[in-house]
């Protein structure tokens, strides 16, 4: 009779303790392969050590652009204005390798390298004009010492008049 009935639906202790070796085989290749192994060479710990750093160097780099665009902008806008030259085919080469890095796939777009460096070369002249404002900026604003607000200036600005106006302050 149990013959017959295993036919049509397994024996369930049966199942279930291959169900458990299976397990237990799956649970020691991911140690194998994951695991901490005793011997590790100083090798395999550079080498761990390296892969952790991409994600959190990209993370903590864009947190510092954006920190450095608020406390020297014209540093920043001076940096961003040497991107600017960079040509299109070097940044697809770069976001494919980064893409790649992360294990994503990323579709390659035949550029027409011709093409974007010549508009590089026609932006170089405007991007040199804005570095020299820059430039001209910083120098003017470290010169000038008005640019600061006091609470004693009296520039005329008629809303501000009549806001102190209001508070019966001068």
């Amino acid at each position: 009779m149990k013959e017959t009935i295993e036919v049509f639906r397994p024996n369930g202790e049966a199942q279930a303790q291959r169900n458990d070796n299976r397990d237990a085989q799956v649970m020691q290749q991911y140690q194998a392969e994951f695991g901490y192994r005793q011997y590790k060479s100083w090798f395999d710990t550079l080498i761990d050590g390296l892969n952790r750093l991409p994600r959190p160097m990209l993370a903590l780099g864009i947190i510092g652009l954006v920190a450095s665009s608020m406390w020297a902008p014209i540093w920043f806008a001076t940096r961003m204005q040497g991107l600017a030259l960079v040509p299109d085919p070097l940044w697809a080469i770069m976001g494919i390798v980064i893409t790649f890095y992360f294990g994503g796939r990323h579709q390659v777009k035949m550029l027409d390298a011709q093409e974007s460096i010549a508009k590089t070369m026609q932006a170089v002249p405007t991007v040199i004009g804005n570095i020299r404002d820059l430039h001209a900026l910083s120098l003017s604003i470290a010169a000038d010492d008005t640019m600061i607000i006091s609470p004693d200036d009296k520039t005329v600005n008629e809303a501000l008049d009549e806001w102190r106006k209001k508070r019966g302050s001068k």
